[in-house]
C-alpha cells in the first residue's frame, strides 16, 4: 500500500502505459490519459445517497438489472 501510493508507485502507471490516473498530484500522467480538468462530471451528494441506499439499490434491481429487460444485443 505504501509503495503504490508513493511517487515511484504512481509513476509506474505512466511508465507502463497503463491508463489509471495517479492519486498523487506530482506523479506523471500516462501519455494519452484524459485531462480531468476538461471533463464534465456529475455532482454527487454522498450523504443523501447513503441515506437512500436501499431505495437506489431497489430501483437499480427493478429497472436496470431485471432479467426481463436484459438483452445480449
Amino acid at each position: 500500500m505504501h509503495w503504490i501510493n508513493s511517487d515511484e508507485g504512481q509513476n509506474v502507471y505512466a511508465d507502463t502505459g497503463f491508463y489509471h490516473l495517479p492519486v498523487i498530484p506530482d506523479a506523471k500522467i500516462p501519455e494519452g490519459a484524459p485531462d480531468l480538468s476538461k471533463l464534465k462530471v456529475a455532482e454527487t451528494d454522498n450523504v443523501w445517497a447513503s441515506e437512500h441506499r436501499n431505495e437506489i439499490v431497489d430501483k437499480f434491481e427493478r429497472e436496470i438489472e431485471s432479467e426481463d429487460d436484459a438483452s445480449d444485443q
